[in-house]
């Protein structure tokens, strides 16, 4: 049974309720990140499902959000050795921009290394910074919390 669509469709409500349910005044300050830890293969399997690969899609949405494709359409005939989808942009760069540009944080601190960053916001958020609203050790813990398990979730 195809569920990938009933899973799309899933959170395109959820999307579209959370943009409906938020002031106005707050979506200049709001962006959304998806994010999944596994990608799937290019090939079926024997049981016509697609097992776990490394390259996946992620989405940045909100109104300051540069959007389109950023990197290449991954290719499904050139497949690296292991005949997994090539990964065009690394997440830690995603992960890198958001923290940098969107968050005003140290991503360098916060991801262990530093990662170039990429041209997806079209401006920084409008309103205070969250550093600000939240106060600096507060929103440190919390970015390098969430970044952490994300990164250990991708290495395994």
């Amino acid at each position: 049974e195809w569920q990938h669509a009933e899973r799309l469709t899933e959170l395109d409500v959820a999307i579209d309720t959370f943009y409906k349910t938020l002031q106005a005044a707050y979506a200049g300050q709001v962006t959304l990140m998806t994010f999944s830890e596994f990608g799937r293969r290019a090939a079926a399997n024997a049981s016509y499902g697609t097992d776990h690969d490394m390259a996946s899609p992620l989405f940045l949405i909100g109104d300051k959000v540069r959007g389109g494709l950023h990197g290449l359409q991954p290719s499904l005939t050139n497949l690296d050795a292991n005949g997994n989808l090539r990964t065009e942009v690394d997440f830690h760069q995603v992960y890198a921009t958001v923290l940098d540009k969107w968050l005003d944080a140290d991503s360098a601190q916060l991801l262990g290394g530093t990662y170039a960053t990429l041209d997806l916001f079209t401006g920084s958020p409008q309103g205070p910074s969250v550093q600000r609203f939240l106060g600096r050790r507060s929103v440190l813990w919390a970015i390098r919390e969430f970044a952490t398990s994300r990164i250990e979730a991708v290495e395994r």
